[in-house]
């Protein structure tokens, strides 16, 4: 049988980078212009912060699975929402009711004396089963994720990154 815990990613940090990297080779369709290059110190940052959040799931003391969450208020209605960065059950682990068991005790795990609005994306090609568990849960689609690779331009220096994004002057919300 699984169990879950909340742990900090500082302390498992070993045990998940080889499951991610698993995942990511699983959703190279997806991802199939993103390196795997997850940063430790980011991750550790932001789960000391309380921004990410992290579950696992594991066999006999093994990890075998997780799920992080950012766990914020909205910018618009100050209410706290959930926005899950990954879930994540290696295939040996996904028959019966595992993964069904694993995102009831996430739901059980985050609920709060307010309620917390919970966004799960995935992949449209996505054949795991994650649509119909998500469906059976109750999650409704409520928003159509579009991507289009955008590759640099030689002629200039890269201007983004997540650390120093600004709001252009032109920009309108």
């Amino acid at each position: 049988m699984l169990m879950f815990h909340e742990e900090r990613v500082k302390d498992v940090w070993h045990e998940i980078y080889p499951l991610a990297q698993q995942h990511h080779q699983s959703t190279q369709n997806y991802k199939r212009h993103e390196p795997f290059n997850p940063s430790r110190e980011r991750y550790v940052h932001y789960n000391e912060s309380g921004f990410f959040r992290l579950i696992t799931a594991r066999a006999h003391g093994v990890l075998v699975g997780y799920f992080g969450v950012y766990l914020t208020d909205s910018m618009h209605s100050q209410r706290p929402m959930m926005t899950e960065d990954t879930f994540y059950l290696d295939p040996a682990y996904r028959g019966g009711r595992n993964a069904l068991r694993f995102l009831k005790f996430i739901e059980e795990h985050f609920q709060q004396a307010v309620p917390v609005e919970v966004l799960f994306s995935c992949e449209i090609d996505n054949q795991s089963g994650i649509h119909k568990l998500l469906d059976y849960l109750e999650y409704t689609p409520v928003v159509v994720v579009r991507s289009k690779y955008l590759p640099p331009r030689a002629d200039s220096a890269p201007t983004l990154s997540v650390e120093a994004a600004h709001v252009s002057d032109h920009a309108t919300l």
